[in-house]
């Protein structure tokens, strides 16, 4: 059965917002953030395939476009 794959676009500020999250919990935390990104990457994957379990994001021109939120 051939499911279809969507594109999943990050916006620059969300992949800011990675980036600190992961500094913040390497330098901050002094703990690895390897568990916390594979589990939001097997997120992405999982919008890629199914994105309709996802809400649409709450910006009414987006949310109009059709975006989603994790």
């Amino acid at each position: 059965m051939n499911k279809t794959k969507y594109s999943v676009l990050i916006f620059p500020k969300a992949e800011n917002d990675l980036k600190e999250t992961k500094t913040y919990f390497e330098e901050i935390l002094k703990t690895p953030s390897k568990t916390l990104f594979e589990k939001f990457f097997k997120e992405i994957d999982n919008l890629e395939e199914n994105p309709y379990r996802y809400p649409l994001i709450k910006d009414q021109h987006l949310n109009q476009l059709g975006y989603r939120i994790i």
